[in-house]
Order: C-alpha cells, then sequence, then structure tokens
C-alpha cells in the first residue's frame, strides 16, 4: 500500500475538501510563508513596474493525503492578467505546490505534481480560456540544478530567466477551449 493518496480536484472542491484544505493551511501557513520568505533573496529586491496583477483566482488543484487520510501537500494554480510586454498572452495560471515538513519525500513530491500536471493539462474545458500558460516559479535554491532544469523540459516548460527576486520562471503553453 502507498503512503499517500494523490488526488486531481481542479474545479470540484466540495464541502467537506474545503475543511480539510482548510485544516491543512491552517497547521503549515507559518512554515509555508517562512520557507517562501527564506527563498528571497532581499538583495535582488527591485522596484521595478510589476509584470503581473493581482490574483483574479486562486484555485486548489491536487491534493495529497497520507495514510491516515490527512491532506500533507498541495498544488495550487492562480489566475492573473499579464503586463503585455510579456508577449505571453493576457492571462496565465501561476502553480505552487507545498508539502508539509514532516511529509516530504522525493517520492511524493513527483507524484503529486505529475498527477497535478496531467490533471490540468487535459482540463482545457474548466481552466480559464484566457490563460493561455502555466508559470511556475522555482524559489528553491536547492532545486536550480541540471536534473530539475532537464525534469522541466521533458515535460514542455520552458524557461523565461529570473525574476526580480532571483526565482526561475518557466513557462508551458496550454490548449485552451472558449465555450459559452
Amino acid at each position: 500500500m502507498s503512503d499517500f493518496v494523490v488526488q486531481y480536484i481542479f474545479g470540484g472542491v466540495d464541502n467537506s475538501l474545503k475543511k480539510d484544505i482548510k485544516c491543512f493551511w491552517e497547521d503549515n501557513i507559518s512554515a509555508y510563508k517562512l520557507e517562501t520568505n527564506e527563498h528571497v533573496v532581499e538583495s535582488k529586491r527591485t522596484n521595478s513596474k510589476a509584470k503581473v496583477g493581482p490574483p483574479l483566482r486562486r484555485q486548489p488543484a491536487a491534493i495529497a493525503r497520507n495514510r491516515s487520510g490527512e491532506v500533507v501537500g498541495i498544488v495550487v494554480v492562480v489566475l492573473r492578467q499579464l503586463d503585455s510586454e510579456l508577449n505571453l498572452g493576457t492571462h496565465a495560471y501561476f502553480q505552487r505546490m507545498y508539502v508539509s515538513k514532516n511529509s516530504r519525500s522525493a517520492r511524493l513530491a513527483y507524484r503529486l505534481y505529475q498527477d497535478f500536471l496531467q490533471g490540468f493539462i487535459a482540463a482545457k474545458d474548466s481552466r480559464d480560456h484566457r490563460a493561455r500558460y502555466l508559470m511556475a516559479e522555482n524559489r528553491n535554491p536547492r532545486l536550480r540544478n541540471s536534473f530539475i532544469r532537464k525534469y522541466f523540459t521533458k515535460l514542455g516548460f520552458r524557461m523565461l530567466g529570473s525574476n526580480d527576486i532571483d526565482s526561475e520562471i518557466w513557462s508551458l503553453q496550454l490548449i485552451t477551449s472558449y465555450s459559452l
């Protein structure tokens, strides 16, 4: 039996799942913020004009549960409006993944991300049609290596470069559909 179960949930969050996700963030939000801030290089901050707008919609897209059924990992996507200077269309989804410290393993992170990506790429009818790209920001300096870069490239991502806080920015073009 596996130590965890991964579930793709984008666009299908019921009240019970909302409660489980809320409990996950209550337990992990402080650690998430602390770890996120650790990876921000303060000296790289600039007062440059923002290239992305504020979040228009934030949605959980995939979760991992341990044997007890507790949520131990989550992938969240955020829809944002883009600056036209980027030449990436008007909108994009930005993805973040977090796994609780006590549950981290390469196997879990790989499986959670693979299941998220497979489901999200296939969900062209439930995604916002204006978003032509999925953006991934790699803030963690330990994950900026040739292995991770080959992994992202193999998945179809293209490295765009670094942002003003020294994170690698990757993009994956999405096939969208427009339905009334």
